[in-house]
């Protein structure tokens, strides 16, 4: 891989430059917590495809400046990120891919990675390097204006290197999530899948059933009037659209029927205890998910301490492989 850019002074303009294409939440949120990085002499190009979008992330100034045209966005770019919706993905990489220039880096923020890695693998040039990636953030509605320079704080963030991709290629990817102050976590594709249907597919189809379920028939008009948030919590779809959700659950289809199966195993456990007015075993099964529950958030809070990542390079690598710098704390 051949090294990216080289140390200039930042206001010539001439330090590593990152395309971010997609500038909804995840994509504007990635240009703001990097401008707030304690990397320096980065330039940060925008691409999408809606200009009210791209006028919006550069008046929040997660990006130095916006290209209209995908190919020019792209083409002097040593890394890409790719922050769109995963129907989107194939036809992306079979676009750029003839411009993207020798090293380049791509990575993704897609939920799905198997499906992403194979479309990279076909139709991206020997000379370019894809690692995958994924924030797992928590993010509510609000969309673009929601984005902020501390979104990945304190946050995993999956990144899904296959066996033969280069070491550089990964200190970079690496690189990036360090400075949005995430914390990677190495996975292989196909075991990050089965992991996501569960804790992002499964919970969303879930919550479609469920708002089906509640508004067949003339009850809903009384349902509504009744749900708090309990049913707005356990209903909350995101904020990608039908079209986007659907891509998603089928990319992951496979692993989600796996656990929707055991699901469904469950719910008929609790079914039974349900019809047999089993005080004892209620209680039991809700004391169990309560206990679950606030473990997890007791490990989450202190950022998964035994999910300890491969060992990673000094940061001078990744220092050397942009050609940039860290900025020099005041006073010092």
């Amino acid at each position: 891989m051949t090294t990216v850019g080289r140390q200039s002074n930042p206001a010539e303009g001439t330090g590593a430059q990152i395309t971010i294409v997609g500038l909804g939440l995840i994509g504007t949120a990635l240009g703001l917590a990097l401008k707030a990085s304690n990397l320096s002499n980065l330039r940060i190009v925008g691409h999408d495809k809606e200009p009210d979008v791209s006028s919006a992330a550069v008046k929040a100034k997660a990006v130095g400046r916006t290209e209209w045209h995908l190919l020019r966005a792209v083409e002097k770019a040593d890394v890409v990120v790719l922050a769109v919706p995963l129907a989107e993905m194939r036809g992306l990489f079979e676009a750029m891919g003839p411009v993207l220039k020798p090293g380049c880096v791509v990575t993704d923020t897609a939920n799905t990675k198997a499906m992403v890695v194979r479309w990279a693998t076909e139709l991206l040039p020997a000379h370019v390097h894809f690692v995958g990636g994924d924030p797992i953030v928590q993010a509510g509605a609000g969309g673009q204006r929601a984005a902020s320079a501390s979104l990945f704080q304190h946050t995993m963030y999956a990144v899904t290197p296959l066996p033969d991709t280069s070491p550089d290629a990964v200190r970079v990817v690496v690189g990036l999530v360090e400075a949005v102050q995430a914390q990677p976590l190495f996975l292989e594709p196909a075991e990050h899948d089965g992991l996501v249907a569960v804790t992002a597919n499964l919970p969303l189809l879930l919550a479609a059933a469920l708002l089906t379920t509640a508004g067949q028939g003339e009850t809903w008009r009384e349902i509504r009037r009744l749900a708090g948030s309990t049913f707005d919590t356990a209903t909350h779809l995101g904020s990608g659209g039908a079209d986007a959700l659907a891509s998603a659950t089928l990319a992951n289809a496979g692993n989600v029927v796996r656990w929707l199966d055991a699901y469904a195993a469950q719910l008929a456990a609790w079914r039974e205890r349900l019809l047999a007015g089993d005080q004892a075993a209620l209680s039991a099964l809700y004391g169990s998910a309560l206990e679950a529950r606030a473990q997890w958030l007791v490990e989450r809070g202190h950022g998964f301490t035994e999910a300890i990542p491969l060992p990673e390079p000094p940061p001078t690598n990744v220092q050397r492989l942009f050609g940039i710098r860290r900025r020099t704390p005041k006073g010092s």
